[in-house]
């Protein structure tokens, strides 16, 4: 069916969609644009007039919570009369709070997310807005182990991300997300085959295979991977953030054997302090990190490694902050995500004993960016003077950008515009965390 809002003639109804968070929330947010864009809306930038605004909401932080709510606010001003739909996760765990803001109309949590669509559709027929917002689904609390059925055939991005699982079993200390997004569940083999197979037919040459904690794929994800290795026009895999437990030797490499996987692994090591390992619930070790990057650049030697850290959790002392700046040095990290940590009310470690100030979390989060930026600026300087395969991405002022197999980003000097292809780059400089070059092919 075709919507146009009731009283505009003519006109074709439009939607903006903000996303906030992870790339799970990304993925979903690509489910949305496509169910709408099947109704005849018109999917285009948040900024402008809509009729209809989706905000795919996170709640990872106490400032995801901020961001969500300033995002509904500034829907709201947009356009008065548009229809408001707040999803996601902190729709999960705030939905009384996200009542109290102007303009609401929806708000869906994790249970069904696809529902919310339906309810914007059904407002849009309407042409009625909400008196008083209506919550949709059930808690996630109450939910069994089941996968929403969700699918792409596009992605706005060379690189396409493909969920492949969902929820979390896990205990972390200082994580909100397993009571929003519920048990682990997974996508069946088959289902991700269809979708990365109809992705690659409409241009798609990367995927990475995501999830909230994607190495808990219960259909194994070194046979998944090796499916998906199967399709001809895919020519790259990448993985969504991996518990370092998970890369056990014998598993790297069975992974080294499939040729489409590339050499860039992102582990979420949170710490290099055994001590507040512990304190995070978190499952290994620092001898298993080492341990496993060591494993990953035996079977992968061009192997680059992202990972993410949390600065200032409870307890931590300065040595603790040191044994993680020297992880970062001794494992050749090219990028780490650094937080500052963030109480949550409702996690054992909200209220743990030893909170640390503001300012000193502040300080050593400062000091750990600084750290790896040095790291970062040695790893690129190694690397001029070589050749690597680019898919180019983005074009902008007449420079190229893309990533390498081992996802450096790399620029150069084009008056072609060859996005979504490949292009062979010499790198000469390393600047501002990237590598410069010159197109050779």
């Amino acid at each position: 069916m075709i919507y146009n809002r009731c009283g505009m003639k003519n006109k074709t109804a439009t939607a903006g969609i903000y996303t906030l968070g992870c790339r799970v929330n990304q993925y979903e947010s690509q489910a949305f644009t496509e169910k709408l864009a099947e109704h005849g809306i018109e999917v285009r930038s948040f900024e402008e007039k809509n009729d209809i605004y989706i905000i795919n909401t996170c709640t990872v932080t106490a400032e995801s919570d901020r961001k969500s709510r300033q995002i509904i606010r500034r829907a709201a001003q947009l356009s008065p009369r548009a229809y408001i739909i707040a999803v996601g996760c902190m729709a999960e765990s705030g939905a009384e709070a996200l009542k109290s803001l102007t303009g609401v109309d929806i708000i869906c949590g994790n249970a069904a997310k696809l529902k919310a669509v339906d309810a914007a559709l059904e407002l849009l027929h309407k042409g009625v807005k909400n008196n008083i917002p209506v919550v949709l689904g059930e808690s996630m609390l109450n939910q069994g182990a089941v996968f929403e059925p969700m699918s792409i055939s596009r992605f706005n991005r060379t690189r396409a991300y493909v969920k492949i699982q969902d929820g979390c079993s896990g205990k972390c200390s200082y994580c909100i997300i397993p009571s929003v997004r519920g048990k682990s569940r997974s996508k069946r083999p088959e289902d991700v085959y269809t979708e990365v197979e109809k992705l690659c037919e409409n241009g798609c040459r990367e995927v990475v295979l995501t999830g909230i904690e994607t190495s808990d794929y219960s259909y194994g994800l070194v046979e998944l991977t090796a499916k998906l290795n199967k399709i001809p026009r895919l020519e790259r895999i990448r993985f969504g953030s991996l518990d370092p437990s998970f890369m056990k030797p014998e598993t790297v490499k069975q992974l080294s054997l499939i040729d489409k996987i590339m050499p860039h692994f992102h582990l979420s090591i949170q710490s290099g302090s055994d001590r507040i390992l512990n304190l995070m619930r978190r499952r290994y070790t620092v001898e298993t990190v080492y341990s496993s990057v060591a494993a990953i650049r035996q079977n992968f030697p061009d192997a680059m490694i992202t990972t993410d850290l949390i600065a200032g959790f409870p307890g931590e002392i300065e040595a603790d902050a040191e044994m993680t700046a020297s992880l970062i040095k001794e494992l050749r990290l090219l990028h780490s995500h650094i937080f500052t940590y963030s109480k949550r009310s409702g996690t054992p470690a909200a209220v743990m004993k030893n909170q640390i100030p503001h300012q000193i979390k502040k300080q050593r989060a400062e000091y750990l960016e600084r750290i790896q930026r040095e790291t970062k600026t040695e790893i690129l300087e190694a690397q001029t003077g070589k050749e690597f395969k680019v898919l180019v991405e983005t074009k902008k002022n007449g420079f190229l950008y893309g990533h390498s197999e081992n996802f450096i980003e790399i620029s150069a000097k084009s008056d072609r515009d060859i996005c979504g292809e490949f292009a062979k780059i010499k790198a000469e400089r390393a600047n501002n965390g990237i590598l410069c070059g010159t197109i050779i092919n």
